[in-house]
């Protein structure tokens, strides 16, 4: 039985991928804003655009779960969008904190300016540094000036400005869309039962074995061939530096639904350990039986008493 990949279905619940992408664009809005706000004081290179995908990421993951996503490019989608907004909205809030802040300054060199007129005043200030007004003037200026990346607790730190400045803001995006969009699609893609309407999350424990590289690659041979029954012979048994565990994804509401087998390899001390995903498929529900089978065959029986 080759590995065989989950293919999900597309299908997603009533008003779900509308809930999906009014919560993901709020998570954006707040998490950018709040970013664009404090990152006056602490500016951390690309942790923060990590941080704003992950938030998106989480949200969609949330929507995904309650309102029955199976549709991952969709989610991916919409979440990747949201995860641009979110970048979007961190230079939309360093925009207005810029626009106040220099309003103000040029409001106390001009006590006879209005509001309107300060605005005015700042359009004009950008129009003549970079030969554009507005947010797109704002950004041009602060390639011209550079943006400088500090950690936590330094008054100084490295200075991007021009192309690198142009090359960092392309690469902030990426990374806060990407991160979103890819949390998104592996939640809309994790196995669900389309009969029950519900999400795999039930475990089933087949058997511990061998994290020998041998025994690893046997039990990899003879699953790709099918034959079930030699599976426990070359298995082996788990040892304190490593152990190789088979595993039954399922739904929980009914046995006839094709179950996710994996082997996973755990290798090293407690403290160290190194997880390796060796082996992932669907498999059949006679399949599933037939494996269970052989290792409970395979299993001697415990005396009595």
């Amino acid at each position: 039985m080759p590995a065989r990949a989950y293919q999900a279905s597309g299908l997603s619940a009533s008003g779900a991928i509308a809930r999906l992408a009014g919560i993901c664009l709020l998570a954006a809005v707040a998490g950018g804003a709040l970013e664009g706000l404090v990152s006056r004081w602490v500016s951390l290179l690309l942790l923060f655009p990590l941080v704003l995908g992950g938030i998106v990421g989480f949200a969609a993951s949330r929507v995904i779960s309650r309102s029955h996503v199976r549709a991952p490019w969709v989610a991916a989608l919409v979440a990747g969008v949201a995860g641009l907004c979110a970048q979007l909205a961190v230079h939309a809030a360093q925009y207005g904190e810029f626009r106040y802040e220099l309003g103000q300054e040029l409001a106390a060199a001009q006590p006879a300016a209005d509001g309107s007129t300060v605005g005015l005043l700042v359009d004009q200030l950008l129009q003549q540094e970079t030969g554009q007004s507005g947010f797109g003037g704002y950004l041009q200026f602060r390639a011209k000036l550079g943006t400088e990346i500090k950690k936590a607790g330094h008054s100084s730190g490295i200075k991007l400005e021009g192309s690198a400045f142009w090359i960092l803001f392309a690469v902030n995006f990426l990374i806060a869309g990407g991160v979103a969009a890819s949390a998104a699609y592996n939640r809309a893609n994790e196995p669900y039962c389309e009969p029950c309407q519900r999400w795999y999350e039930q475990h089933q424990h087949v058997a511990s074995g061998s994290a020998d590289k041998s025994a690893v690659a046997a039990t990899l041979r003879a699953l790709e061939a099918g034959v079930v029954t030699e599976v426990p012979a070359v298995f082996g048994a788990a040892k304190p530096e490593g152990v190789a565990v088979l595993q039954l994804l399922r739904c929980a509401g009914c046995s006839e639904h094709e179950p996710q087998l994996s082997l996973t390899v755990i290798t090293g001390p407690a403290k160290k350990q190194k997880t390796k995903n060796a082996y992932k498929s669907m498999l059949r529900p006679d399949e599933a039986r037939g494996l269970v089978s052989a290792f409970a065959a395979s299993t001697p029986d415990k005396p009595a008493g």
